[in-house]
């Protein structure tokens, strides 16, 4: 494909010296990536404390889940985000969305009483008993739903070019 003088031609070739839309998404992904192993260690003690007073006796417990609560979701984050994106067969907000398991499991073993919801969370998120589960990127803050935004645009691209024939 050759450089296109039409800037408004979503699918034309940028030019030597351009971002490659797999530069792109990779550049996004670890963006994502990034704010997520900042961010969501706080979500999950949140999420917790939304349900249950964390007290001293408590907190560590709240610390542990947390922690593994990060680590975990960024480390399926990664695997996700390494495979092509034809082969991709969740995103990431979904693999977020997830991570509600980990407060959950920490309530349930609490015996904190599960919150009522309606019919279609029950039927689409039967293991967010609490009612946590993650719902849009800027439900863990601004820059989270910017990168997401970022990381979305990016995919988009990436797969409308893979898609384009030269």
């Amino acid at each position: 494909m050759t450089p296109s003088a039409d800037p408004t031609d979503p699918v034309a070739d940028p030019g030597p010296g351009a971002s490659t839309p797999d530069a792109m998404l990779r550049a996004a992904s670890d963006n994502l990536i990034e704010v997520v192993e900042r961010v969501l260690d706080r979500w999950a003690r949140w999420s917790v404390g939304r349900r249950v007073e964390i007290t001293e006796e408590l907190a560590p417990r709240v610390d542990e889940v947390a922690i593994r609560c990060r680590d975990e979701t960024v480390e399926r984050l990664r695997t996700l985000l390494a495979e092509p994106v034809e082969a991709q067969r969740t995103t990431p907000l979904d693999v977020l969305r997830d991570a509600c398991r980990y407060p959950t499991s920490l309530l349930r073993s609490l015996g904190v009483t599960e919150v009522p919801r309606d019919p279609f969370d029950r039927e689409h998120r039967p293991e967010d008993r609490y009612d946590l589960a993650i719902g849009t990127w800027s439900d863990l803050g601004e820059e989270m739903a910017e990168r997401g935004l970022e990381w979305g645009a990016a995919k988009a691209f990436a797969v409308l070019r893979a898609r384009t024939p030269e």
